[in-house]
């Protein structure tokens, strides 16, 4: 089964969508349709940088225990690991640390907020002609 049909199940049949208790509530909470979903354990990068920059779209960044505590980059949804175990998301405890497998609490982050549309990629990548 592929993670995102995974998630989609979790999705369907956890009642997930009619959550009301969101124990993490970032600066930037807003919703929107179209999300971008990273994990890094590095500082912000140039490629990072102009993702968040693209019109129309959210990012949600999901750390690490080796991501720098101190992360920030504007306009963007960071989860630290603090924040992770937060969430009601009944997952964290189980993906492992230093896998990308964290990244599916972003995606479960980026449907919480009204994502339609995510957009997967790494911190080191951007789209062809950025």
């Amino acid at each position: 089964m592929s993670t995102i049909a995974f998630i989609l199940l979790f999705y369907k049949y956890t009642g997930f969508s009619n959550s009301e208790n969101i124990v993490v509530e970032k600066e930037h909470s807003m919703t929107s349709k179209k999300w971008i979903v990273v994990t890094t354990i590095n500082y912000p990068t140039e490629d990072l940088m102009s993702l968040a920059r693209i019109p129309g779209w959210k990012m949600v960044v999901v750390g690490d225990i080796k991501t720098p505590k101190n992360w920030r980059l504007e306009g963007v949804h960071y989860l630290s690991v603090e924040d992770q175990q937060l969430l009601d998301y009944n997952l964290s405890s189980d993906l492992l640390y230093n896998s990308y497998t964290r990244k599916n609490i972003g995606y479960l982050y980026a449907i919480r907020h009204g994502a339609r549309w995510i957009y997967d990629t790494d911190d080191d990548n951007k789209p062809y002609g950025m």
